[in-house]
């Protein structure tokens, strides 16, 4: 709620998405990011606001770089965190090319980092119902 003195507690978010649900976090980004003001949304109790910033964590999207937004023209602030599985046989990148067309697209000067988890595959990102 709101403090003593009547101001909102304001509550920060990031966005994430696992595989195409990364897809949609960055777009959902780099909307943010265009516009120059995070989104902004109030929250029960009375007094809270969430507060949603063009930062994205995405992990085991792949190389359907047409999807991606062009973050790296946008500005506004937009930070990424890329986290991609070793051993990820659904969203893997066949060539260097590919991993380096998506990197081309996110922000540079340090907003944006790639990383990748040894021996980590697509559905180590996620839980899972077991098949029957």
């Amino acid at each position: 709620g709101a403090d003593s003195s009547g101001t909102a507690t304001v509550v920060e978010f990031s966005l994430a998405g696992h595989s195409m649900g990364g897809y949609a976090a960055l777009r959902l980004a780099s909307e943010l990011a265009r516009s120059g003001s995070p989104l902004e949304v109030d929250l029960p109790p009375r007094g809270c606001r969430a507060r949603v910033a063009p930062v994205a964590a995405v992990w085991a999207a792949g190389p359907l770089v047409s999807s991606v937004p062009d973050l790296a023209a946008g500005g506004g602030g937009a930070r990424v965190l890329v986290l991609l599985g070793g051993n990820d046989g659904i969203a893997r990148f066949d060539t260097d090319g590919q991993r380096a067309e998506l990197e081309a697209r996110l922000p540079g000067g340090g907003a944006t980092r790639v990383r990748t988890i040894r021996g980590g595959n697509h559905s180590g990102f996620a839980s899972y119902e077991r098949a029957s």
